[in-house]
């Protein structure tokens, strides 16, 4: 049996603490919502051909630095890589125009630009803007969502999106207790001809509209 080697334990504590002290990182960036947002969407999430009927209704917003991270800690010295999260989410009211029909609104401006690491002002594009429904609450079922980027709400134009009808029915097997598949998101035809899955008879569609509000 290997004995265990001291010099070796010492030289493995060194290198962790050289590693934390040179940490760039801020694992719980205190990012502040805009608490009086003035660049407001309504988004109209219309149903078509629905599996069967939702009862769980939800919508958010995540946020991103951007359009550039020059605001962010520096990258880890040694890996390179940005451990500082850079995005933000909210929660949005959805409004019910009818059981095939959703509203909710999206704030450009829904978090406050600044200076949070004292490298320059941090500002924020919508990363996506979406709604998630689902037939239960009861994890065991499939949530579905749809989601719009910033580009695609400030267009103003209906996006079409598929999602497949098949896993409200038969939802995807738990891998284990705590591992199993919670949404699925919809995609574009044209993605979906992309990859050979585009199948409209076995799909139906979630359209979303973004219109600016005053």
């Amino acid at each position: 049996m290997m004995k265990p080697n001291p010099h070796l334990a010492i030289l493995v504590a060194a290198i962790a603490a050289l590693l934390s002290s040179c940490s760039n990182a801020v694992r719980e960036p205190k990012y502040e919502i805009n608490g009086d947002p003035r660049q407001r969407y309504v988004v109209s999430a219309k149903i078509n051909g629905a599996p069967g009927a939702f009862s769980v209704i939800s919508a958010s917003v995540t946020y991103e630095v951007g359009p550039t991270k020059g605001c962010m800690p520096d990258a880890e010295p040694f890996t390179g890589v940005f451990p500082t999260p850079d995005t933000a989410s909210t929660k949005s009211k959805v409004n019910v125009v009818s059981p095939s029909e959703y509203t909710f609104d999206v704030y450009l401006d829904g978090m406050v630009s600044k200076d949070y690491f004292g490298k320059g002002t941090c500002t924020w594009l919508v990363q996506s803007a979406g709604i998630t429904i689902a037939r239960s609450a009861n994890p065991d079922f499939l949530g579905f969502g749809a989601s719009l980027n910033e580009a695609e709400l400030k267009s103003g134009k209906p996006v079409v999106l598929y999602l497949p009808r098949k896993p409200y029915f038969d939802p995807p097997k738990r891998l284990d207790s705590t591992m199993y598949p919670t949404s699925e998101s919809g995609l574009t035809e044209d993605v979906l001809r992309s990859v050979g899955r585009f199948d409209p008879a076995n799909s139906f569609t979630i359209t979303l509209t973004a219109t600016a509000k005053d």
